[in-house]
């Protein structure tokens, strides 16, 4: 291999992002226990999901000139209870071609795209790395991370269930009043909007089976609403009829598991989020809207 990254922002990306669309659309992820999948498509730009976050940047690997892998990194604040925001990095989209996949494989694609992002002298200044990676039936991308491999420097700090619930569903739901988030807590997402979410166009969920859009809509409501099961219920109530709504749970967050559990609205899949850096505290709980996975 003869590599070379390069480092780009939003206004910068436009002459890859051809490649980049491709290196995606061959890219199939599991959907339903298998029985169909979907690829991800982030629109004309690319860039428009994660500048939609903060001041997006990107680390791209090349091979002979080809994008073989990349990495995104927004700037973005984020919010420990009690104390001001702090300057955030979030790391995400990691995608590698299958000829330069697994294990030691991806080491110096991950270094690379690493070091281009976060030691670059204006996002050193951040106080916080965190990515969200999900978990599949081999675990989740942290299981190529072996010896030396970078990704080991980021410990587990949340693990969320992410639920897909479409409206009929919700209609059976009956709230109640329950505590969700106890204690001090670490959102993620404090700037997103609440709501019923579409991140349609700048990050579309294409179903192989038919070639059409994923109706796919997210449920942003923060934890520490005093009112999370209603809020949650009514956001249901509004998604279409064949729409499927998403939204993600702290596993701490127990009191509202059981109450999902019992309505029975049961998790469809895990995600783990991985950070490296420095807080006043550990947070009881994290946050992360599904509109920003």
């Amino acid at each position: 291999m003869s590599l070379r990254t390069v480092r780009c922002d939003a206004a910068s990306l436009a002459p890859w992002v051809p490649q980049l669309r491709a290196l995606e659309a061959a890219i199939e992820y599991p959907l339903d226990d298998g029985n169909d999948r979907f690829t991800l498509d982030h629109g004309q730009s690319y860039h428009g999901f994660f500048s939609a976050m903060g001041e997006s940047h990107f680390g791209l690997t090349l091979d002979a000139g080809r994008v073989v892998a990349s990495l995104a990194a927004v700037e973005k604040r984020v919010v420990l209870t009690g104390h001001p925001p702090v300057r955030a990095l979030y790391l995400g989209d990691f995608k590698a071609a299958p000829t330069h996949r697994g294990g030691v494989g991806t080491r110096p694609l991950v270094a690379r795209a690493l070091r281009e992002l976060v030691f670059d002298r204006r996002l050193r200044q951040t106080r916080l790395l965190f990515g969200a990676a999900m978990r599949g039936a081999r675990g989740d991308v942290m299981r190529s991370a072996v010896g030396a491999h970078p990704a080991r420097l980021f410990a587990p700090w949340a693990t969320l269930s992410l639920f897909f619930v479409g409206r009929a569903a919700w209609s059976r739901v009956r709230p109640r009043a329950l505590t969700c988030a106890a204690g001090p807590g670490l959102d993620l997402s404090p700037d997103a909007p609440e709501g019923l979410v579409s991140t349609e166009g700048v990050k579309s969920y294409r179903l192989r089976s038919t070639g059409a859009s994923w109706p796919l809509r997210h449920l942003v409501v923060r934890p520490e609403t005093p009112d999370y099961a209603e809020a949650l219920v009514r956001l249901g109530l509004g998604l279409g009829d064949d729409e499927v709504g998403c939204f993600a749970l702290d596993l701490r967050c127990v009191d509202a598991h059981q109450w999902l559990a019992s309505q029975g609205v049961r998790a469809g899949a895990v995600c783990t989020v991985y950070a490296l850096g420095w807080l006043p505290s550990r947070p009881a709980w994290v946050n992360l809207a599904t509109s920003e996975i």
